[in-house]
């Protein structure tokens, strides 16, 4: 029922909200522009981070992240969600590592098709 109000209504509505914004009505610009200009969610970060491919660069990556925001270079949001990244990162080198365990295990026990 809301739906089919608001199809029949939404264009008029939209039109009178922008018609009193125009007229410098305080409340329809605040409506208009919060419908219309949304704040960013996020921005794109910078950051100086080493070569992940490497051991004990996860733990050097870290140490950098720490200090861009010390420095201020970035917020420690932003640092966080670097952080997520990293961890993803270590997540699939590290089952990538077992994946290859495996198979050097089923090949030296001769089943080359994991037990197909």
């Amino acid at each position: 029922m809301l739906d089919d109000l608001g199809a029949e209504y939404s264009e008029r509505l939209v039109k009178q909200a922008l018609v009193l914004a125009s007229r410098g009505n305080v409340a329809a610009i605040k409506l208009v522009l919060d419908r219309t200009w949304l704040p960013p969610r996020g921005r794109p970060v910078r950051v100086s981070l080493p070569d992940l491919s490497g051991p004990g660069t996860p733990d050097a990556a870290m140490t950098a992240l720490i200090k861009q925001v010390c420095s201020g270079a970035i917020t420690i949001e932003e640092a966080q969600a670097v952080a997520r990244l990293i961890e993803t990162k270590v997540r699939l080198s590290d089952l990538r590592q077992i994946e290859d365990r495996i198979l050097v295990l089923e090949q030296a026990l001769g089943d080359p098709d994991g037990g197909g």
